[in-house]
């Protein structure tokens, strides 16, 4: 896979939730996709809510697999987006996955890597990576066994 556009070739059922977030799946819906753009109020809010739906949503035949794509240079990780975020948190036990943060590598993203090192995971283990690529290659490990991919034929032009 080669990804030079905003979304990766075999994106589908990719859905503008808001004028701020994106979501789309990929690997045959195994994997879900939420792209962010800004981190105004009103972005988190309908962020949170989209993936607490997804979330409840998840069929529990598989491992509950995300990526939250961070890399705008409009986005961080701000204090309110973090405070919602801990809502997700019991929704985890429910349904147990991975999640991948793709965060610019700036110092800032730095920090929070080391950060989100020392949290205790509860039900969805979350990593912290750089580039899409890292992420998809890391959440290919974890799905389900029945549909084939070659993670390591995966190339993303960035």
């Amino acid at each position: 896979m080669t990804i030079t556009s905003e979304f990766p070739p075999d994106a589908t059922d990719i859905e503008q939730i808001s004028p701020y977030m994106t979501r789309y799946w990929l690997f045959d819906h195994q994997i879900v996709v939420f792209k962010m753009t800004s981190v105004s109020r009103e972005a988190v809010d309908v962020w949170i809510d989209t993936v607490k739906a997804t979330m409840t949503a998840w069929s529990s035949d598989h491992p509950y697999l995300a990526i939250h794509d961070m890399t705008s240079e409009k986005t961080a990780l701000t204090p309110y987006a973090r405070a919602r975020a801990e809502e997700l948190l019991p929704l985890g036990t429910r349904t147990p996955g991975f999640a991948a943060i793709v965060l610019p590598g700036t110092f800032v993203g730095q920090v929070i890597r080391l950060f989100m090192r020392t949290q205790k995971n509860q039900g969805v283990h979350n990593e912290i990576f750089f580039t899409l690529q890292e992420a998809i290659t890391w959440l290919t490990t974890k799905m389900s066994k029945d549909i084939p991919v070659e993670p390591d034929e995966m190339t993303i032009t960035e």
